[in-house]
């Protein structure tokens, strides 16, 4: 939302406003050893000691909170070289953090934040999905159109198909359409994203089986690392629903993951260097898909079904069940919106008593946890449970 609006001064809804408070903490799950959180939640320290006692893993990791307030103090106090990690940068996340005192020598420069935009444009993941389509074990078809004719033309010669805005979060921004016929509804969806973004892509609905990410990294020498594995489940329109929280073994021996971990990762680590590389330093994730075969079976890949320039929920995932969770055990990882008062404290209650969270040594084996503070007026929380 805040990258398509390109505004340094955007403000969002009301409702994404309460969504960032509630899950302000969120951050404290993938803050490196000794990091710094900023939140604006006055019980957030209280919030951290209770973690502490319940978790000796948690523990180890000596977070801090700090408010945007005293971040000044910080820097002006330490000659530490700052990594500094948003889920996402956009201009108004990088005026955000320069009110916030933090110096412009951490942030990214006008240029590097152009780069960062141009790379999250979906036009990235239509340009690298055919370098990606190794064999016949893969498949996909995307499109970058630019006027509104070829997308007449891509509906009327499609059964199923979606259309994506090309600036947009995962999941979002999309136009489902199931019956072959180009709408009135439709066209003015299409003219809206041509006028406000300049393009449309344009992809057929497939068959999955599976949606899964592969998590990569990329440091400051352009070198593009592999992360982790991320399995997900989303809606039948893309929504966003839940992660797993499994080792990277998960469906090892089949097929499908032989192919994605000999042949893909390999040409894919080689294709985000060419592109990212020198151009941004953080996380990116891939999604991916596993359709069935001819004959059912889940055998064929489509490699590049978004590319997510920024920190998702993937590694998020990945990097508490690596960190936190006993790996002899499983589980998942949601958020999930309340809508009314009171809703997410009771839903929170009710979840501790049925789940009480259990530990092997350092680490969490059974039970429910809350990953964020949850009060009277909470709307969205994190949790995982674990079996």
């Amino acid at each position: 939302m805040a990258l398509a609006n390109g505004h340094a001064t955007f403000i969002p809804p009301l409702a994404v406003q309460q969504m960032q408070r509630d899950l302000s903490l969120l951050p404290i799950w993938y803050a490196t050893d000794k990091g710094t959180v900023i939140s604006e939640d006055i019980f957030a320290m209280d919030f951290i000691a209770k973690l502490n006692s319940i978790s000796p893993a948690f523990k180890s990791h000596n977070i801090r909170v700090v408010s945007p307030t005293g971040l000044p103090e910080i820097f002006q106090s330490s000659d530490t070289i700052w990594d500094i990690q948003p889920w996402g940068w956009d201009w108004a996340e990088k005026a955000y953090l320069r009110r916030c005192g933090i110096p412009d020598s951490f942030i990214p420069s006008n240029e590097q934040m152009e780069d960062i935009i141009h790379l999250s444009n979906r036009r990235t993941a239509v340009d690298m999905l055919p370098r990606l389509c190794i064999n016949d074990h893969y498949i996909g078809e995307s499109h970058y159109y630019e006027s509104i004719s070829p997308c007449f033309q891509f509906v009327e010669s499609h059964v199923a198909c979606v259309f994506k805005a090309p600036l947009s979060g995962s999941g979002k921004g999309l136009n489902w359409y199931r019956d072959g016929k180009y709408s009135s509804p439709f066209e003015r969806w299409c003219h809206r994203q041509l006028s406000l973004q300049g393009g449309i892509v344009c992809e057929p609905i497939y068959n999955k089986t599976y949606d899964m990410a592969i998590e990569i990294q990329i440091d400051y020498s352009g070198r593009a690392s592999f992360l982790g594995y991320s399995f997900f489940n989303t809606t039948s329109t893309g929504v966003y629903r839940y992660n797993l929280l499994v080792p990277d073994s998960y469906c090892s021996d089949t097929s499908y993951m032989r192919n994605i971990r000999c042949e893909l990762i390999p040409r894919l680590l080689t294709e985000v260097e060419k592109r990212y590389g020198g151009r941004y330093t953080g996380c990116i994730g891939i999604d991916i898909m596993i359709c069935p075969d001819e004959n059912g079976e889940p055998n064929l890949i489509h490699p590049c079904v978004e590319i997510n320039t920024r920190l998702t929920m993937g590694i998020l995932a990945h990097n508490i069940y690596d960190q936190y969770i006993s790996h002899q055990h499983q589980g998942e990882f949601h958020i999930d919106y309340h809508r009314k008062e009171d809703e997410a404290l009771t839903f929170n209650q009710d979840m501790q008593k049925k789940h009480p969270l259990e530990t092997e040594g350092k680490y969490i084996s059974k039970g429910y946890l809350s990953l964020t503070p949850v009060y009277k007026d909470t709307h969205s929380h994190a949790w995982i449970i674990i079996e």
